[in-house]
């Protein structure tokens, strides 16, 4: 209990080097208690008289008085480190988890690889991504939608369409309006008209998922950036059929088109 009250005040002071200090001395102190015990030592004691006499002592591992980390007490220093900007630390944690036998939860392994996507790292977003399977954590379209966001974030577009297909063929999880919005959203960053108006018919055909202004919008500015402009002024005029709440990034990208093509 005393260890759970300094984590947490480590925690809400977010001292993330202090909060992962005490974690690696739970954790050694749980290997330290778990191994044989130590040859016994000799000490010579001496009594009142002139007399000395030989006892034997078992010295304890210091290690040893602290407790084994729970799926809490990991849960606890991962965000902590994940507030404070340390991404890569929080993604060790899982993997010492892991060599300890310690089954993390989807919330998370979410947790670090949206870290991760906000820093770009979407190579070792996907190695998390294996890491759940690996350790039989089930994904969620949360894991899939921050792993799909890292690499759409990188201009990953390839990855990121090849994470929409595998969420649905691996592991039967439905993409929902956040991961179409990820990858029309790359393909709009790097000019992919053709694949973000591809992606967009599907949403049509996608069960439970209704386009909405932020997927159009990026459809139509991978339609600018692509200089087709007829296709950007035609999503234009659908938004507004469908009564959605046209935005200024929404005309953005309709002028955008337009200066390009010289209109």
């Amino acid at each position: 209990q005393a260890y759970n009250v300094i984590l947490e005040c480590m925690v809400e002071e977010r001292q993330w080097k202090e909060a992962v200090r005490l974690l690696r001395l739970m954790e050694d102190g749980c290997a330290a208690a778990a191994a044989p015990p130590s040859a016994p030592t000799t000490r010579n004691t001496s009594t009142t008289s002139t007399a000395s006499t030989s006892t034997t002592t078992k010295i304890r591992p210091v290690g040893g008085y602290h407790p084994a980390p729970e799926v809490s007490t990991y849960r606890e220093v991962i965000e902590c480190c994940v507030a404070t900007n340390q991404a890569e630390q929080a993604a060790q944690i899982l993997y010492s988890m892991k060599g300890r036998g310690v089954k993390p939860t989807a919330y998370a392994c979410e947790l670090v690889i949206s870290a991760l996507s906000r820093k770009l790292q979407w190579r070792r977003a996907l190695q998390l991504l294996e890491l759940m399977d690996e350790m039989q954590v089930p994904k969620t379209v949360v894991t899939y939608n921050a792993v799909i966001g890292a690499c759409a974030r990188a201009r990953e577009v390839g990855m990121a369409k090849s994470l929409l297909v595998k969420m649905q063929r691996t592991d039967g999880i439905r993409p929902d309006e956040v991961s179409f919005n990820s990858v029309i959203g790359a393909c709009a960053s790097t000019a992919r008209w053709k694949d973000a108006l591809s992606l967009l018919d599907q949403c049509y055909r996608e069960p439970g998922v209704t386009p909405n202004i932020y997927i159009y919008t990026n459809a139509m500015r991978a339609c600018a950036k692509g200089g087709n402009t007829k296709r950007a002024l035609s999503l234009l005029q659908v938004v507004k059929d469908k009564g959605l709440p046209l935005d200024t990034y929404c005309y953005t990208a309709v002028i955008d088109a337009c200066a390009k093509a010289k209109m």
